[in-house]
């Protein structure tokens, strides 16, 4: 008996009286089922704990010379970890020191766009990154921020989330850090102004180095 994923039987041997059945298999609906199957949603961390981001495969592991963000072109180097699905990078223009962004590989707008699997990678990234970055910036608090849309910030068209490490202080007000997220790069101001504001990619190479080591 061969059954679909949907549980429709499409060829079975004793209807037909033969020993072989034979039934097309459609590859690519059967990709597309293995890539939007909510596996993690039913699976039972009780029995079998809960896994981390998969970073320890061939596609994970492959080195890229760029990788776009939008339009920006981010090189590997500014790259500090990477797995099927998303990858970390430095930031040109921090709000607090640490402020780092986590991105999906495949280049989509908003989180919507992503699917289960995507959206699940990226979110298990996140908290492994922050769980990480916290204590090696010596920071109590971490804000976790997606400017999914343009009224909402998104100032690059490609959907992403900002890590933030945070210490007691570091605003006059809390909330003020949801302002200056709003505004650390937008490119309304005079360029020249705006790029002595961008930190060299030397800086950010430095930084991307000594986070990678974090995760090796």
């Amino acid at each position: 008996m061969v059954v679909d994923p949907w549980g429709r039987v499409v060829a079975c041997c004793h209807e037909s009286g033969a020993d072989v059945a034979l039934a097309e298999i459609d590859l690519e609906c059967v990709q597309q089922v293995r890539t939007e199957m909510p596996i993690m949603q039913h699976r039972r961390t009780d029995l079998y704990g809960r896994l981390p981001p998969d970073t320890q495969t061939d596609d994970a592991t492959t080195d890229e010379d760029v990788y776009m963000f939008g339009d920006h072109a981010v090189t590997a180097a500014q790259v500090f970890y990477k797995t099927r699905s998303s990858f970390a990078f430095v930031n040109r223009k921090p709000v607090l020191p640490g402020h780092v962004l986590v991105a999906s590989l495949r280049r989509v707008e908003r989180l919507k766009d992503l699917t289960r699997s995507e959206v699940a990678d990226m979110f298990a990234t996140v908290q492994l990154l922050e769980r990480t970055l916290t204590p090696y910036h010596n920071a109590t608090s971490a804000t976790i921020a997606i400017q999914d849309g343009p009224d909402a910030g998104q100032t690059v068209k490609h959907v992403h989330v900002h890590i933030l490490p945070r210490r007691p202080g570091d605003f006059e007000q809390n909330d003020d850090v949801y302002e200056k997220l709003e505004k650390h790069d937008r490119e309304e101001e005079e360029e020249e102004a705006v790029t002595k504001k961008w930190r060299s990619d030397a800086e950010m190479e430095e930084e991307a180095q000594l986070l990678k080591r974090l995760f090796m």
